[in-house]
């Protein structure tokens, strides 16, 4: 009886990081998708945000600073911090967002959101379901993303139609790829012994991680299948 209470423990603990995870990423894209809409569907609000230069590149260059503080003092910051740098990532990342509103119809948005959802869901299913360990692959993943942001960079002089579709199309497999291995990762930190504040600690960064594959998967789905203003 006893080995199977602590076996019951040990499985509700393994679960609960997965379930914090979830529960941040969840909110993190409620909480960024309400604030893109709520600016992005109104002229006004969105020029009022975009007229205003020093709050523009405040709220541009506020979630690198938020990621970076997180990567560099998670571990001493109280939990409430953390969740607090969570939601303003969120609600930072919400405002740049608006831009998709601007750019696209409301409607093509939400079909493309629903076809991102569909293979964000799959991607992260076959992650979590297999038994194999993939942080050997980081290192190949980062290089591609490395890649990627420069062959990016390098076209927004250049203006290169054939070099917009390739990097079109290795963004979406690039960041599917990222989120089978950051799924993959949620699973193997259910092995790891965490107190439950480093769980929540943890939850928030995996769930950082989360949402940056989901959402730059929506954009580069977005031009292949989203419509114009």
């Amino acid at each position: 009886m006893r080995d199977s209470s602590l076996l019951r423990q040990q499985e509700t603990a393994a679960n609960t990081i997965v379930a914090r995870t979830f529960f941040w990423l969840t909110g993190g894209l409620v909480l960024s998708g309400l604030v893109a809409a709520y600016v992005g569907t109104n002229s006004a609000r969105y020029h009022q945000f975009v007229d205003n230069r020093v709050l523009f590149w405040i709220v541009l260059l506020a979630p690198f600073a938020i990621i970076l503080t997180l990567g560099r003092m998670l571990d001493r910051l109280s939990v409430a911090s953390a969740s607090v740098l969570y939601l303003a990532f969120c609600f930072t990342e919400g405002l740049t967002l608006s831009v998709i509103f601007q750019a696209y119809t409301a409607s093509s948005v939400e079909q493309v959101f629903f076809i991102a959802a569909v293979m964000f869901g799959v991607a992260g299913t076959v992650g979590f379901v297999l038994n194999i360990d993939l942080t050997r692959f980081g290192g190949i993943l980062l290089l591609a993303l490395v890649g990627l942001v420069a062959a990016t960079f390098v076209n927004l002089f250049w203006a290169n139609d054939q070099l917009y579709w390739i990097t079109t199309y290795a963004g979406v497999v690039i960041f599917l790829a990222l989120t089978v291995y950051d799924f993959n990762i949620v699973k193997r930190q259910r092995t790891v012994e965490m107190t439950s504040d480093q769980q929540t600690k943890s939850a928030l960064w995996l769930a950082i991680a989360l949402f940056l594959d989901f959402v730059n998967l929506l954009l580069f789905l977005l031009r292949i299948f989203g419509k114009r203003n």
